[in-house]
């Protein structure tokens, strides 16, 4: 009697796998593909639009990458630019082209690409150089002596020892601007700051 419970225990797991694990992993087919719709819209933005194919891409991979990309449950939408052409374009899991994300992570990785940029065209000596040698028209609206020691490298690191307060900004805000009123709370590269 418990062989035959035993056999159809695994006889059950294997029709189970059979039937709902093995074709999850399994690639899409061909229907699959060709159903997926990545071509932006045009909506006027700015953006020059453009095809996988005029900018030298392989459409399948597009379509493949867009069939999984909607199968990830925290990705809210994805836009492929190649050649300054918008060529891709998705929403996913509620997002929307007018959906608003949380930006600072990404432009933190912005701000440090550009600082390599400005660097590498002589723009800016180094990481080393103190900030405020490259806004000498907020140097004489300076107070706190410290601020004089900020570096690049502190800024990029977060380590410039400003407070992290959630409503610093108010209407007409500049970060500029408002750097001789934002009190240091400790000397720069001493403490993470966020």
């Amino acid at each position: 009697m418990k062989r035959r419970t035993l056999r159809g225990t695994l006889g059950a797991l294997l029709a189970f796998s059979v039937l709902v694990v093995l074709p999850a992993c399994l690639p899409p087919s061909a229907e699959d593909l060709a159903a997926v719709d990545y071509s932006p819209a045009a909506r006027g933005d700015g953006w020059d639009i453009s095809t996988p194919e005029a900018e030298g891409l392989d459409p399948d991979l597009f379509a493949l990458l867009y069939y999984n990309t909607a199968r990830l449950e925290t990705l809210r939408g994805l836009l492929v630019i190649k050649n300054g052409q918008l060529v891709a374009e998705g929403y996913f899991n509620d997002g929307s082209i007018d959906q608003k994300a949380r930006l600072q992570p990404v432009t933190k990785s912005f701000t440090s690409a550009l600082v390599g940029l400005a660097i590498d065209q002589g723009l800016i000596g180094g990481i080393s150089d103190f900030m405020l040698d490259h806004f000498p028209e907020v140097a004489d609206n300076i107070s706190d002596p410290r601020k004089f020691d900020i570096r690049i490298h502190h800024m990029l690191k977060m380590r410039a020892g400003y407070p992290w307060r959630r409503r610093i900004r108010t209407s007409g805000w500049s970060p500029l601007g408002a750097l001789p009123t934002i009190d240091r709370s400790v000397p720069g590269g001493c403490e993470f700051r966020d």
